[in-house]
């Protein structure tokens, strides 16, 4: 055989091997990854090898296709701002569907919170800076989204599972992975830069070299929030919602009409156990007004003797718990200064009026 005929048949080989291997996805310890395995074996068995399968019995975790993973940004009234689809764009129709976008090994479960922060790109570093701008306190209970790059993707969650975070959000920014802009043209499929609805998928386990097998309860590298890749066109609109001071700028990245900032509470402390019409909505109305009615007081001169402070507390139905922790912090000011506490955590129910 011709030299030329020869290389031409090998690549010609190498292409159909690895279209079978890629025509389907083969997630580990799932029964096309297996498929797989046994097209390497019998391929290798044809050249002439040895095959030896050893079986492991190992810890892995896969995501829910029939319950999705998603990300969602609620207004006031509990409709949706954005909720993650928990997909991304099927660019190849022939393609069988593909494994949805999710984190190997975070734990199972669904968190809320009204504070959001922006952390880079989640060094301990960026963390560190981040609660040096907004306080320790204010991390505790919250969500962080932070960009990928920089270092791996598991110790980005547990930086900020250590500083007191819920849960994790993590997105690919242009400014990282589609440097030349992020119209059609620019990204895949027309380049091979991350389209906006690109979600990278990938372990957070954090192991040594080596380690005997443990209980999942007992194995201290797994984290213990629940963390989500999402694309950027997502994160784009999480975070044209987050307030704050403006972050430096070695930590804006590309997307566009988005101001980056480090975030915070995003207001209204909305969360209740269904709609929320009542408890804590009629609450937060009622306060609104008072507020507003005081604010044209104070246009036209008026001032209160003493401070007034409105405060819109967090997961108060699991126990108090916003509330709770910010008189844990200020203990000892609020005992000296608060004179009153007013709590209008179901300020109207029903049709009837029946003042108390």
């Amino acid at each position: 055989m011709p030299h030329s005929l020869g290389l031409y048949s090998l690549q010609l080989l190498s292409i159909l091997f690895q279209e079978d291997l890629t025509s389907r996805p083969h997630l580990a310890g799932l029964p096309e990854d297996l498929e797989s395995a046994e097209v390497v074996a019998e391929r290798w068995k044809n050249d002439g090898l040895l095959v030896i399968k050893p079986k492991y019995n190992v810890l892995l975790s896969y995501s829910d296709d029939n319950n999705l993973n998603r990300v969602t940004l609620t207004s006031d009234d509990g409709s949706f701002i954005i909720q993650t689809n928990g997909t991304e764009k099927v660019y190849d129709l022939t393609q069988p569907k593909t494994v949805n976008p999710f984190l190997a090994y975070t734990p199972n479960g669904t968190v809320n919170s009204t504070k959001l922060f922006y952390s880079n790109y989640g060094t301990l570093e960026d963390l560190q800076k981040l609660a040096s701008v907004v306080g320790n306190a204010s991390l505790q209970g919250s969500i962080i989204i932070m960009r990928y790059g920089s270092f791996f993707r598991g110790d980005k969650i547990m930086h900020a599972q250590y500083f007191g975070a819920i849960g994790a959000i993590l997105y690919n920014d242009p400014a990282d992975y589609a440097p030349f802009g992020t119209t059609a043209d620019q990204v895949y499929d027309q380049t091979w830069y991350m389209p906006p609805s690109g979600a990278q998928r990938g372990s957070v386990l954090i192991l040594d070299d080596y380690m005997y097998r443990l209980k999942e309860e007992n194995v201290k590298y797994l984290p213990k929030i629940p963390a989500q890749p999402i694309g950027y066109a997502e994160a784009q609109v999480i975070l044209q919602y987050l307030e704050g001071n403006e972050v430096p700028v070695e930590w804006r990245g590309a997307l566009p009409n988005v101001t980056y900032r480090y975030g915070g509470e995003l207001h209204n402390g909305s969360d209740a156990w269904s709609l929320g019409a009542i408890d804590p909505t009629s609450g937060t109305a009622t306060m609104l007004e008072i507020t507003r009615v005081l604010g044209e007081m104070y246009k036209n001169g008026f001032r209160p003797r003493r401070s007034l402070m409105f405060c819109s507390w967090e997961a108060e139905e699991y126990g108090l718990i916003g509330s709770m922790e910010y008189v844990q912090e200020y203990v000892k000011v609020l005992g000296a200064r608060i004179v009153s506490y007013l709590n209008v955590d179901s300020a109207v129910q029903g049709t009837a009026y029946d003042k108390t």
